[in-house]
Order: C-alpha cells, then structure tokens, then sequence
C-alpha cells in the first residue's frame, strides 16, 4: 500500500541527506521518494541503513532502451544499499514515447517487477494523453501501472487525470503540493483564509486538500519544524477541512482559468512538443505569480 506521505529528496544536498533521513524517519515519515538524477542516492542508502521505509526508485527519462532502464534500477539500487525497491516509477514520458520504446521500457519494468528487484511498477507525469497509449498496449490488468505521480494542487488539480486514473485503479501520488513553496500558493487569500478558519496552516490545508481526495503527497522538507508541520496533518485538528473548504479549493483552478492565468511549477521544456501524446501543450506557459 502507497503511505499517504512520502519524504521528497529532490535538493537535498548530499551532505545533509543522512541527517534528514534520520530526522525524517523520527517524526513519522516512512516512505522515502528518490531519483538518480537528484544525485544523492548513495547518501540516501547510508541514511536508511538498517531502517524500515517505503522506498521509491525512478528510471530517468535517459534511459530509452530496455537494458539501459534496467542498468539505472541496478545502480541505484547498488548506491541505496537495497536489494529491492518498493516502488518504481518510469520518472517522464517524453523521451521513451518519442524514440518508440516506451511498451519495451515498460516490459523490462515489468520483468523486474516479476524477478523481485520492485515491488510495483508505475509512472510519473504522465498526462491522459501519454496514460492511454501506456494502458492500450498493456495486455492485463497486472500489466498496468500501480502508481502515476503528477503535480497537483489546487492551482493544478489536473482533474482529467485525477479521472481517468480513478476509474482504472491507478493511485494518485502529487509531487509539488506546496507548489514548491511558493508564496503564490501558500499566500492565495482563498487559502490563508481557510488556514486562518480551521486553525490549521497553509501548507496543512494544501496537504490535507489532496490526502482528503485519496490523493497520497511527496513533501520536500529538511527542517524539523516542516517535517513537524507536515506530519501534523494526520492529527484531528487537520481533518477539519470542511465540504465548503474543498468546494472553495476546488474552485481555484477556475478562478486561475478566468483570468488567464497558469498552475504549472513544474515547467520543464521537454514535456511541451506540438502533437505529441505526452505533451503539456502546444507552448511553455510561465510559472504561477
């Protein structure tokens, strides 16, 4: 079972990736999401040494062959000190589509799910588009995946996706709930205004947003007082999000519409391409301001 909170790593530095493990793991989180190209997966490994945690690995969108994908679960396995992940997750969708690979990249997922080097297999980012060319060629229900992680919060509640994953068994994971910190976000009157009502933070109300929708988080955070913040979303206090708080949430994404504006914090180039089935869009919008 996908915990509902995940530590995330991505700008952990190396020298304090132990530390905040350790810490991490104190305070209650016992799911950790990792990624070869936040390079710091060796400091990782040594800080979850003899711990129980709920591991996530992810093949990087460099890897556009079978072997290659297997190589990168290898040596980030190897680097973690861990026979297994928990999860696996084919991190874009982009560069496997556009060389042709991405049914045989997923068939060697599949295989080490099978072979027991991961637990379950899912994917990150991928939007409808890129879901249904995964799932048309997917031959069983086992062959599909467990997990798709996706930006969301309520500037992008990607509500298609949140559909069409819904009605096929697919757990939703967000990474960037707090919108990367942003003061855009956090500081929304909407927000600050329900923070204030229920006695609760903003980052708490945008946590418990998604977690009340059945929708698990990746939270980055390294001070023990976020770490203490975050985790206290599980308390009583924190599930006083009423109907009319999700309603008013809800309808931001709308609002932001209304006036033209954009909910993507995570923007990266290579998800934009004119007709392809992955893609964002036809243009890279600029962030949230």
């Amino acid at each position: 079972k996908l915990p509902s909170i995940a530590l995330g790593t991505q700008k952990v530095g190396k020298r304090i990736a132990g530390p905040v493990i350790n810490l991490a793991i104190r305070h209650g989180f016992h799911c950790v999401d990792t990624a070869p190209t936040y390079n710091n997966e060796e400091e990782l490994g040594k800080g979850l040494e003899n711990k129980k945690c709920f591991v996530i690995v992810k093949v990087p969108k460099r890897a556009i062959q079978p072997q290659q994908a297997r190589k990168e679960v290898q040596d980030s396995l190897q680097k973690m000190n861990r026979s297994f992940a928990d999860l696996l997750l084919l991190h874009w969708p982009c560069d496997a589509i556009g060389a042709g690979t991405l049914m045989s990249i997923w068939s060697e997922l599949l295989k080490m799910r099978d072979e027991g080097l991961t637990r379950s297999v899912g994917v990150s980012n991928f939007n409808v588009g890129a879901l249904c060319f995964l799932l048309d060629n997917c031959t069983s229900p086992n062959s599909r995946p467990s997990v798709n992680q996706i930006e969301r919060h309520p500037f992008m509640p990607q509500w298609d996706v949140f559909e069409y994953c819904v009605n096929r068994d697919i757990a939703i994971q967000a990474h960037s709930p707090l919108g990367q910190g942003s003061t855009t976000l956090l500081e929304h009157p909407a927000i600050k205004s329900i923070a204030l009502e229920t006695g609760i933070t903003p980052a708490q109300v945008l946590l418990a947003w998604n977690i009340h929708q059945g929708v698990a988080v990746v939270t980055k955070c390294s001070s023990e007082s976020h770490m203490e913040e975050n985790m206290s979303i599980f308390d009583r206090r924190c599930s006083g999000l009423a109907p009319k708080h999700m309603e008013t949430l809800d309808e931001i994404r709308c609002d932001l519409e209304k006036r033209g504006g954009e909910g993507r914090f995570v923007n990266p180039p290579f998800m934009y391409k004119k007709g392809a089935v992955y893609s964002w869009g036809d243009y890279i919008p600029p962030r949230p301001s």
